[in-house]
């Protein structure tokens, strides 16, 4: 599993495209459904900019939702659901399905209600929820999980790869949890300064 940095839109474009393998993103879900992601990306990013005249500002979301959706579509994405425990544990799901099918997991997990959006330089804060996959896999398929942080530098043009860190199945899970998310919280912010 590959735990990316951001950095506005920069970190999940940057990653899904010079990855040097196949990845399965994890997108939120508003960003993959046509009836959401107007709304969504107007919000998020079309309303932010202030130097683009408000009529045609305020057109944008409408106008490139759905080529966003359908280019999100195209990196055959695991959606990401907030705030709805049943759909959380369905993501989970089908991160462990893909994983079983041998496919990389690539998730975002800095969280943008710390910092009033994505964070455009550095590291943000994380959400630690994305741990549970590891303990889900384990417990359908006996193996360990990896997880590596990957930092996408806009400045450099580059991608920045952590060594790993192994899901430990014997800790307890919560302090398992802080000690995988600190660890590449950690990691992704040394990789950033470099």
């Amino acid at each position: 599993v590959f735990v990316c940095n951001h950095s506005k839109v920069y970190g999940p474009i940057a990653a899904i495209l010079n990855i040097p393998f196949y990845v399965k993103p994890w997108i939120l879900r508003e960003m993959v459904d046509n009836n959401r992601i107007s709304a969504h990306i107007q919000k998020g990013t079309f309303d932010r900019q202030k130097w683009i005249p408000k009529p045609i500002r305020d057109k944008l979301g409408k106008l490139f939702g759905p080529i966003v959706a359908w280019a999100m579509k195209s990196t055959e994405p695991i959606p990401v659901f907030r705030n709805d425990g049943r759909e959380v544990i369905k993501g989970i799901n089908m991160s462990i399905d893909a994983l079983e099918a041998h496919d990389n997991i690539l998730l975002f997990p800095e969280n943008p209600f710390k910092t009033n959006g994505y964070v455009i330089e550095g590291v943000g804060e994380f959400f630690s929820g994305f741990v549970n996959i590891a303990r889900n896999y384990y417990k359908r398929t006996g193996k360990k999980l990896t997880f590596y942080s990957v930092f996408a530098n806009k400045k450099t043009r580059t991608l920045s790869f952590s060594e790993g860190i192994t899901f430990n199945p014997d800790n307890n899970f919560k302090n398992e949890k802080e000690r995988i998310t600190s660890y590449l919280h950690t990691a992704m912010v040394t990789l950033s300064r470099e």
